[in-house]
């Protein structure tokens, strides 16, 4: 796998607060689906002897402004990547993330060497919501507009309310 280099690119930061010298890893999760973080793994060294050198994480959650993570690297010379964990389990039920490593250095042409980042967690179905019971009546209220004013003639519904409307003035005439 290829190294990323991320050179500073304001000679007089050598602090995190640099806001220009950083590299973003952005997802996206499919519809109908959120991501729970649980933690960010990757490889970060520095590529010479100058301090100080180091890092910290920020992520679009709350527009870059909590710090997630971050550290600075040991002093002395140059030291290739070496493993690292961060623990950001508190980034739940995602729909998408863009998470930025600032970096700072001591001058221009100063690097932090990061290679093998990888975010771990746990992508999963949303819960759907259940569709509600509602009665037709709910829907379109009654199907007559005056129920009160309809009046049946006796014996002119079929027995049990089953069937049609018998019209008491029709009747069978007889040969």
């Amino acid at each position: 796998m290829r190294k990323g280099v991320i050179v500073q690119t304001n000679s007089t930061s050598t602090t995190p607060d640099n806001a220009t010298s950083y590299f973003a890893l952005s997802f996206n999760v499919k519809p109908n689906y959120s991501c729970n973080i649980t933690s960010l793994t990757f490889n970060v060294g520095k590529g010479g002897a100058a301090d100080p050198r180091g890092y910290v994480i920020k992520s679009n959650r709350d527009n870059y402004q909590s710090v997630l993570g971050g550290a600075e690297l040991p002093t002395g010379p140059q030291q290739p990547p070496q493993p690292t964990t961060i623990n950001i389990s508190s980034l739940n039920n995602l729909q998408q993330l863009t998470l930025r490593f600032y970096v700072y250095t001591p001058g221009e042409g100063r690097s932090v060497d990061f290679n093998n980042v990888s975010v771990n967690g746990i992508i999963q179905p949303q819960p759907q919501p259940q569709p509600q019971q509602i009665s037709m009546r709910q829907i379109i209220g009654s199907i007559y507009s005056d129920n009160a004013r309809v009046y049946y003639k006796p014996h002119s519904l079929a027995a049990c309310g089953v069937g049609t409307v018998k019209n008491a003035r029709h009747t069978a005439k007889k040969t």
